[in-house]
This record gives C-alpha cells, structure tokens and sequence, in this order.
C-alpha cells in the first residue's frame, strides 16, 4: 500500500497494518506528521468526496503540504 494512504486508513478506525521491512521508514516518516485527531478529520474528508480522483487529489494535497 501507498504510504501516503495511512493516515486515511488510521483516521478510519483501522490499527494494525502488515508492512514489509523495505517500506518501514517512508511509512514512519509518513506517520510522524499526524496525530490521530488529525488522520480522523482526514479520512472523514475522503470519505465525503464523490470521486476517487478527488480523494487522490486530497491525498496529495496533504502529503505536500506536509513534507
């Protein structure tokens, strides 16, 4: 899975992930820009767009505005 999607998945109530060992760091670095309040306002912004491109663009948006 993208990184860049588990804020969404964390603000969506999910709490254990399988992450292969070559993918650990971007995931922390990733994770190490949220708090939970945060991925939860997130993910219920995603869940309200009608399209998936607009959730991708939300997505992105995030991920800039953050590194």
């Amino acid at each position: 899975a993208d990184p860049q999607r588990l804020p969404f998945y964390l603000g969506a109530g999910y709490r254990e992930f399988a992450i292969a060992p070559v993918n650990l760091a971007a995931v922390l670095e990733v994770l190490g820009r949220f708090n939970l309040d945060e991925c939860e306002r997130l993910a219920e912004e995603l869940l309200e767009v009608p399209r998936a491109l607009d959730a991708q663009r939300i997505l992105l948006r995030t991920a800039r505005s953050r590194s």
